[in-house]
C-alpha cells in the first residue's frame, strides 16, 4: 500500500538523489567519513549513491524506535515503519525524485516511525487505554490499523 505525502511545502532544495539527499541531512558541520553496509567507513567525498543508499537505510533502521524501512530507485525513494509480529503491512511513503526536500524526508521519517511504533504496541497489547481511543499523535497524525497481510 502506497501513500502519498502532499501536504508538505518545506523551503530548501529539491531532492534529486541519496548522495545529494546525504550532503544536505548531514550538513557541512558533520564530519568528512560515514559508515555504510559492514561498517566500512567511505569518505563523503567518494560517496558512491550505492553507499548512500545503504548509509540513510541503515540510519533510519537502527536510529528510529521502530526501525524504519528505507529504499531507493529510479523514481524516488520508498519508507515505512516496521512492526515486527504485526499482521498487518504499513503504509508505504514514495517521495518522487526533484518533489521533496530534507523537511519533507524528514517528516515522512517521523510518521512511518510513529505509525511503526503504535502498531508494535498494538500488537503487543502495550497501549494504554487512552492511546486506544485517541488515534491520533501529538502533531495530528492519524493512526488507521493498516490492511491484513496477505499470504
Amino acid at each position: 500500500m502506497v501513500q502519498e505525502i502532499h501536504h508538505i511545502d518545506y523551503e530548501g532544495p529539491e531532492i534529486i538523489s541519496c548522495l545529494h539527499l546525504v550532503e544536505l541531512w548531514l550538513g557541512e558541520g558533520a564530519g568528512d567519513g560515514v559508515t555504510v553496509k559492514d561498517g566500512k567507513i567511505v569518505s563523503r567525498t567518494k560517496l558512491t549513491e550505492k553507499d548512500a543508499e545503504a548509509f540513510i537505510a541503515k540510519q533510519l533502521f537502527k536510529y528510529t524506535d521502530c526501525g524504519v524501512s528505507f529504499s531507493a530507485d529510479s523514481t524516488g525513494i520508498h519508507i515505512a515503519g516496521y512492526a515486527e509480529g504485526a499482521e498487518h503491512e504499513l503504509p508505504v511513503y514514495s517521495l518522487e525524485w526533484e518533489t521533496f526536500t530534507v523537511g519533507t524526508f524528514e517528516y515522512t521519517v517521523e510518521k512511518a516511525d510513529w505509525e511503526g511504533s503504535y502498531e508494535w504496541d498494538y500488537v503487543n497489547g502495550t497501549l494504554e487505554e487512552e492511546e486506544e481511543e485517541e488515534l491520533e499523535d501529538d502533531e495530528g497524525w492519524q493512526y488507521s490499523p493498516p490492511t491484513p497481510k496477505k499470504f
